[in-house]
């Protein structure tokens, strides 16, 4: 079979699908001829994978309004539409290795997504999920999102009923698909990073319709937890409120994971208070909202200041959460360590080098507690820097003063003094 004449073969098998529809049981006959079906596509997806696209797409275009009168309550030939979906999908995935790459992407994305739009039999429901299975590619992504948007760009607006009113057939038909392709067109657009627009939709959706269920879950997959659990117990409240036992089910579910975390994060702060470093501050953040991460590192690490062995670990903790206030309180109220000092400001001399400037002067002053030729020295060291750098952003008075100080304060000590003169300072 070549080209046509294998388009032609598999569509005398499909007439042979649908004349049997009139058999016995035809439910049960025809999840058999579409698994039969998908064995010989998949056998001749190897040599002529175009056809064989065009073969699903003719399948479900065609074959679906002719099945309206059977029974699939069990969802068993919507699942069977789905395995000949897949193989359409798997081509689409191959064909973007393949350097030829014969099938038409923006044919087979256009026809699957009219073909979904156009179903109501319920039987092709799933092929929003074909859709976003078959974006392998950024270009395949901004096609189905152009054609999501010109789709709804045709579609009017439905604005809700009345209170105690319902909408009219055709209003609610218009809703409904407006709802779906909004829908999908979210589902894209969460995967490109911004969940933003899936949970607006769900939003919309639920006061059209009093079913939270989607705005529930779209809120727990953008990370507001506990806004979902707001919206969640409001729902519970009210009794117009469709599918309670679900909403029910989800609100348990946010209430026991905000329980166990928080009992996790009860531990984990015992943990890092008896054994505090960076690793343990990180287990314990890790189980705290964004927003309040930094509330959390001040309360924490702020219990860290009343025992005097941790200071220099508490310093350390605030510069690598970016709470450099907190950082040079400790600087100009404890006894750091000279050295963790230097590092710091060296760190931090580029972005706010007034302060690393200061942060040396102190750490120089550390190093006088022990009168020794090599603490003197690498005082001189950093009064180098800071004078270096006093000189670049135009403050050589203010260190002139501060060295004089500095040199004031430790007049007795005459290594000192002679070793800041060898330093020209």
């Amino acid at each position: 079979m070549s080209g046509p004449n294998t388009f032609r073969t598999f569509k005398r098998n499909i007439g042979q699908i649908l004349r049997r529809l009139r058999s016995q049981q035809p439910e049960r006959r025809l999840v058999s001829d579409l698994s039969a079906l998908v064995h010989q596509l998949r056998r001749a997806a190897e040599l002529e994978p175009d056809v064989v696209v065009d073969v699903v797409l003719y399948l479900i275009e065609t074959l679906p309004p002719q099945l309206m009168e059977l029974d699939d309550r069990l969802g068993a030939i919507e699942r069977g539409f789905q395995q000949v979906c897949a193989v359409a999908v798997d081509l689409m995935i191959d064909d973007v290795d393949d350097p030829v790459g014969i099938i038409d992407r923006y044919d087979v994305i256009e026809r699957i997504f009219c073909a979904w739009v156009a179903d109501d039999t319920g039987f092709l429901s799933n092929l929003d999920d074909v859709l976003l299975n078959s974006l392998t590619e950024k270009e395949d992504e901004d096609t189905l999102v152009r054609i999501c948007v010109e789709h709804l760009r045709h579609i009017p607006l439905v604005f809700p009923a009345p209170a105690g009113q319902k909408l009219e057939l055709e209003r609610s038909i218009l809703q409904s698909d407006r709802h779906r392709v909004e829908r999908l067109l979210g589902e894209v657009l969460y995967d490109r990073g911004v969940a933003e627009y899936s949970v607006l939709v769900a939003a919309a959706h639920h006061r059209c319709t009093n079913d939270v269920i989607d705005y529930i879950r779209f809120l727990l997959r953008a990370g507001l937890e506990a806004e979902a659990a707001e919206v969640a117990r409001r729902a519970l409240r009210n009794p117009a409120t469709l599918r309670l036992g679900k909403v029910r089910e989800l609100y348990d579910g946010i209430i026991s994971r905000q329980e166990g975390r928080q009992q996790r994060l009860e531990q984990n702060q015992e943990k890092f208070l008896r054994a505090p470093s960076e690793e343990n501050l990180e287990n314990v953040l890790a189980l705290v909202d964004e927003e309040d991460r930094e509330s959390h590192v001040r309360d924490i690490v702020g219990q860290l200041e009343k025992n005097e062995n941790f200071l220099d670990l508490a310093f350390q903790l605030y510069l690598h959460e970016g709470l450099t206030l907190e950082a040079d309180a400790l600087v100009v109220t404890r006894p750091l360590d000279p050295y963790i000092l230097a590092q710091a400001a060296d760190l931090l001399i580029d972005t706010d080098t007034l302060k690393a400037a200061g942060w040396l002067v102190v750490a120089a002053h550390h190093l006088m507690k022990k009168a020794r030729l090599p603490q003197y020295r690498l005082a001189a060291e950093w009064l180098e820097t800071v004078r270096t750098v006093s000189e670049a952003i135009g403050q050589s008075a203010a260190f002139r003063r501060t060295l004089d100080a500095f040199k004031d304060r430790y007049r007795r000590r005459t290594a000192l003094l002679r070793i800041l003169d060898e330093a020209g300072l």
